[in-house]
């Protein structure tokens, strides 16, 4: 007996791309809350007290005015399904990128602009050199060995290992 792929329809592709993506959806909400605590879980959008322009509404840029642009709208009563801190601390992110709070520092650097390179230098200094070594000797073997489904999908895990 030799072993014969199974051929899946188009439709049975794209059912296995959206219920996986429904698995990793709902198990990514269950881990941030259970690492929060569920600390103001499903919370109404409506009652955040945000500080950024970008949710708050408000157009005066140095001054801190609390605000909600989702309080009068209808999506005013809608259940947030993350913690409380998590959506307000991507309202601080947001309020920190609009008004040029902090720069980035990258090798003794400080600079208004950012760096091109950032993540390649992230990558090669903060990644442990066992795995940087490992990462890149399978990365050229794939690549330059035989064009298999297993070599795809090996370099396909490499990569999102690397991130």
């Amino acid at each position: 007996m030799f072993y014969r792929p199974q051929r899946f329809s188009r439709l049975d592709a794209v059912r296995n791309v959206v219920l996986g993506g429904l698995v990793m959806g709902i198990t990514s909400l269950f881990v941030v809350n259970l690492g929060y605590g569920w600390n103001g879980s499903f919370r109404r959008l409506g009652s955040f007290d945000f500080r950024s322009t970008r949710l708050s509404g408000n157009e005066m840029p140095l001054h801190v005015v609390w605000g909600n642009v989702f309080r009068e709208s209808a999506f005013s009563e809608v259940p947030v399904p993350l913690p409380a801190d998590f959506v307000l601390g991507i309202d601080a992110q947001y309020r920190d990128f609009e008004f040029n709070l902090f720069y980035p520092y990258l090798l003794g650097e400080w600079n208004r602009d950012g760096f091109p390179l950032f993540y390649v230098w992230y990558y090669i200094l903060k990644m442990p050199i066992g795995l940087l070594v490992l990462s890149n000797l399978g990365a050229v073997t794939i690549l330059i060995g035989r064009n298999r489904p297993i070599d795809r999908e090996l370099f396909v895990s490499l990569v999102v290992c690397r991130c």
